[in-house]
């Protein structure tokens, strides 16, 4: 099931209600269970009503005064669809292929239907035989309909749940300005204003979500009382096991190097259910900042803040309010020095501390140079013909371990990095890039790769390696 439909966060109930509503219905005859209702449509959601599906395909469920607002309906394990609660009571027929048709409950419901309706046509178009291309296809056209049906229902209440539909980032804009219209057309409805809140919350400007984690001490510890102790502080969500988080923790480093004086801190919170684990990859990567580490796995903090994926990157400032959320690691250092100016020239003890050297001396400039200048299309056909991924790690490790003395937590640290830089010199290697075309590419990956071992290695392990590259003696 695609993630914009199965990841949906929907709204809190709204109270038009002033009666009991009856909610009754028949699944079809032989169906057997029961039928469950969500307040919120969630990566995990839990029922907060059911009832029980008789003999005959019938069921009820009568909701008291106040209980206003969007449910979602389910039949047993099926797709939730939603409804809307109001004055009237609604009949749901479940049809032949399990879509549940409401009847009654006025424009709101009839709003819903359509929108259901589209909902599983989308569904059934991405079965798991259709090809990418009828995917794409099928999801542009469920968004066009979307947002003609937001259009077109602006001051309907249940249009709420079409937004919640529509892309949260790519959207923006334009549920932005259906929920400002919804707002004035329906400024008493509490469920229109608990949308707007929701889908406002994480904006920039607003305050941080709290969330708890564990220290390496192990002492309970929450967000709010972290932000205020820097100017600002990036909060780094990353896992042991995730490959990209490992990459991303040498430019940070430098990042840190070079605005730890002008007010920057970090924060890292791993994701990572294991305490063992976690300490000895701290110890490994020697992150000179404060960590922690969820109790859950990252699943409370991931629903706060709408993200299902690491490394996530999150910048708050010294209000405890929201900077910028899900940045990217290239991104970061522009948007640092836009909020704290050109970063500082770091003392060589600084540096030192910190095993960096920010600004690179003109002997590692004229090695780098002279090591991503030779003929490395002639280099790499010869390297990567035939050569699989694990190969390439170890022979690339078994080199680096001959003439580096290397420390254990440096080898997995630059073991992390090598499945994507394999990966990146294969697209190049089996790619249609004229001779000159790829030369420059093959540059830019060794300049990468060469920037990474910069942060891995000490400062005089990281020379050597240069000298012995450049003399071709590895």
């Amino acid at each position: 099931m695609n993630k914009l439909i199965c990841l949906l966060l929907l709204l809190p109930l709204g109270s038009f209600a002033q009666k009991a509503v009856l909610v009754r219905g028949n699944a079809g005859k032989g169906n057997k269970g029961q039928i469950y209702f969500y307040e919120k449509q969630e990566r995990v959601s839990k029922p907060t009503d059911s009832c029980t599906i008789k003999p005959d395909g019938s069921f009820s469920k009568t909701f008291s005064p106040g209980a206003s607002g969007a449910r979602f309906i389910a039949a047993n394990n099926d797709q939730p669809y939603a409804i809307w609660l109001g004055n009237e009571d609604l009949m749901i027929s479940y049809q032949p292929d399990g879509f549940p048709e409401i009847n009654g409950g006025g424009t709101e419901n009839k709003l819903l239907n359509v929108m259901n309706k589209a909902k599983l046509t989308y569904a059934n178009s991405m079965s798991g035989n259709s090809p990418d291309s009828i995917r794409r296809g099928a999801m542009g056209k469920f968004q066009g309909s979307l947002k003609i049906l937001a259009k077109q229902h602006a001051d309907v209440p249940s249009v709420v749940c079409v937004l919640q539909l529509l892309n949260r980032e790519e959207d923006k804009a334009f549920v932005s300005e259906i929920a400002s219209s919804l707002q004035k057309s329906q400024p008493d409805n509490p469920g229109v204003q608990e949308f707007i809140a929701e889908y406002t919350r994480l904006d920039p400007g607003h305050p941080a979500i709290d969330f708890r984690f564990l220290t390496l001490e192990g002492q309970n510890e929450s967000l709010t009382t972290i932000l205020g102790k820097a100017k600002y502080t990036l909060v780094d969500f990353w896992g042991t096991y995730c490959v990209p988080c490992r990459e991303g923790i040498p430019g940070i480093k430098k990042l840190y190097g070079q605005y730890k004086e002008k007010g920057l801190g970090i924060l890292a919170i791993s994701l990572d259910r294991k305490d063992d684990i976690w300490k000895k990859s701290v110890a490994e990567e020697d992150m000179p900042w404060a960590q922690g580490r969820t109790e859950d796995g990252g699943r409370e903090v991931m629903e706060k803040y709408r993200f299902n994926g690491i490394p996530y990157l999150a910048l708050f400032n010294q209000k405890g309010e929201i900077v910028a959320l899900a940045l990217q690691h290239e991104e970061l250092e522009q948007r640092l020095k836009g909020l704290m100016g050109a970063p500082a020239e770091l003392l060589n003890a600084a540096a030192e501390e910190h095993g960096l050297s920010i600004i690179p001396s003109e002997e590692e400039k004229a090695l780098v140079a002279k090591i991503t200048s030779g003929d490395l299309n002639a280099k790499y056909s010869a390297l990567l013909k035939g050569l699989s991924q694990e190969q390439y790690i170890s022979n690339y490790m078994k080199v680096l371990e001959q003439n580096l003395d290397l420390k254990e937590y440096q080898k997995g640290k630059i073991s992390w990095s090598l499945p994507a830089n394999f990966r990146d010199l294969q697209e190049i290697y089996k790619g249609k890039l004229g001779l000159k075309e790829k030369q420059e590419a093959y540059r830019k990956i060794e300049e990468k790769q060469l920037g990474f071992l910069r942060f891995a290695l000490k400062k005089e392990q990281y020379e050597k390696y240069l000298r012995l590259r450049a003399g071709k003696k590895i």
